[in-house]
């Protein structure tokens, strides 16, 4: 939330923390990319082991055949596209070295900034992947980076050098307050240890735009077609850092929500790319080994991460994708490079795209949080920020509404900011308020809200928590803290 401000690393969650803001390509959103094609050669084997020549189903054969046919078709057109990408690759590239078949390539030697450099053989290959990503972008690359190979043991000291870097032990404290006082985060989370351990589990390469250094995670004396992929998303950060400047997009002071949509944008440019480059310059063979590959990877963090960081994990990259080719559709690479020099600035617009791309931008509502000193003596600002329209969604969902119905009431969304306030006995209380497109919108959302919660006399209850919930007009606020007493003082406060 507030301590998280720079685009930098792979991963990110919109919890926030600060340096965790990243350029990169989840494993788990490449596979689907992957899967996808794959599956059509798969479907095309499968059927025809089906098709027989016996005359009492040579009906259901013609069915089979055609069906074979269709998917056969498009494998064949994928092959075609693969092909005519290689045609202009024909002729070797002056400077580029042919590798001996068979032969394994040196070990990188150890280089700068906690990685390996490359072998000269992994430089050419990584040259051509750039060259080959700048013609699709459209986007020339105006310098090199450095580029390294980084071990998984490698990343994990890294991440944690940059955790504690650009995080103090309160930032983390105010993280997981804010959010266990939401009902997103259970009370013991340890949230440091978890992001270590949940980065270093998925983190597949990042671009570094402050160091201008790219990183492949990778412990193969090979570069393999995931590692290529990775690469091919990567250097599309890159390129974006050149012309668009990444740390301008995201200063120090951008709002959680915010931050959230412009990295969905980068990311879905990145992602779109990537797609892109696959198809055209992968080997079928390199798509079953990188689909092998990645059916071999094991993801126990992220299939056991809280809801709220899965969905910020994934976000990015599935809502960001969906949003950029929308307006890669309307008007090609050029359409999300005016996207990336007038960014989106509410997950709302990446979730609902017309709001953003319509003759009137459906632009966030200021909100502005009453002056709470008289009824909290003692108690201080711990942080403040932002809660977006996929915030108050996934919240929703945690208290028991089903996602399609948590995703209803909380579309309408026209803006909301918290304050987490504690005092000298660390007693927390979170004050919320939401302003809505219309005031049917804020009841709805009070409405769901209501539905999923415990009454408790004059409060709502939720586990250890006590919620006080009220409406005026368009807008809706509630206070939440374990102290019932202070929650309706709160809650006295804001009428």
């Amino acid at each position: 939330m507030s301590s998280f401000q720079r685009i930098g690393l792979l991963l990110l969650t919109l919890l926030a923390v600060a340096g965790l803001a990243g350029t990169g390509l989840l494993y788990s959103d490449r596979q689907k990319r992957i899967a996808e094609i794959a599956q059509l050669r798969r479907e095309v084997e499968q059927l025809k082991d089906q098709v027989t020549t016996a005359a009492e189903v040579q009906q259901e054969n013609r069915r089979l055949k055609n069906q074979v046919e269709d998917l056969q078709q498009q494998v064949t057109d994928l092959q075609q596209q693969l092909a005519e990408s290689r045609e202009a690759r024909s002729t070797p590239e002056p400077g580029l070295p042919t590798p001996t078949p068979g032969a394994e390539q040196p070990t990188p030697t150890p280089g700068t900034a906690g990685g390996s450099r490359l072998s000269p053989d992994q430089e050419a290959l990584l040259d051509q992947i750039g060259r080959q990503v700048v013609e699709i972008r459209g986007l020339a690359e105006l310098q090199p980076a450095q580029r390294n190979l980084m071990t998984r043991e490698e990343l994990r000291a890294y991440m944690q050098q940059d955790l504690d870097k650009h995080n103090t032990p309160e930032d983390f404290r105010n993280e997981h307050e804010t959010y266990w006082l939401l009902g997103m985060l259970p009370s013991d989370l340890d949230l440091r240890q978890f992001y270590l351990d949940l980065l270093t589990e998925q983190v597949a390469g990042f671009y570094d735009h402050e160091t201008k250094s790219f990183y492949i995670i990778s412990d193969k004396p090979r570069l393999s077609a995931l590692d290529k992929v990775t690469y091919a998303h990567e250097f599309d950060h890159h390129l974006q850092d050149q012309h668009f400047d990444l740390g301008q997009m995201l200063p120090d002071d951008v709002e959680s929500d915010r931050g959230m949509a412009i990295r969905s944008l980068v990311e879905g440019d990145a992602s779109l790319l990537m797609e892109q480059w696959l198809i055209r310059h992968l080997e079928f063979a390199e798509l079953q080994e990188l689909l092998e590959e990645q059916l071999q990877l094991q993801s126990p963090m992220l299939d056991t991460a809280p809801e709220i960081i899965k969905q910020s994990l994934l976000f990015p990259y599935e809502e960001g994708l969906a949003f950029v080719r929308l307006l890669y559709n309307q008007g090609g690479w050029q359409a999300v490079d005016q996207a990336l020099r007038d960014p989106p600035s509410s997950t709302e617009q990446i979730l609902h795209p017309e709001k953003y791309t319509g003759a009137q931008r459906d632009e966030p509502k200021e909100v502005a949080l009453p002056d709470l000193s008289g009824a909290l003596p003692g108690w201080e600002v711990a942080d403040s920020n932002t809660l977006g329209e996929l915030d108050l969604s996934v919240m929703l969902s945690e208290y028991g509404l089903t996602r399609e119905l948590a995703s209803q009431a909380a579309a309408g969304w026209g803006g909301a900011r918290y304050n987490l306030y504690r005092n000298a006995q660390e007693i927390p209380v979170l004050v919320v308020v939401t302003v809505w497109d219309t005031e049917q919108d804020a009841v709805e959302f009070e409405q769901a809200l209501r539905s999923v919660l415990q009454p408790n006399g004059e409060l709502l209850k939720n586990e250890e928590l006590n919620i006080a919930l009220q409406r005026q007009g368009d807008r809706v606020s509630f206070a939440i803290s374990p102290d019932e007493g202070l929650a309706l003082r709160v809650d006295k406060a804001l009428r």
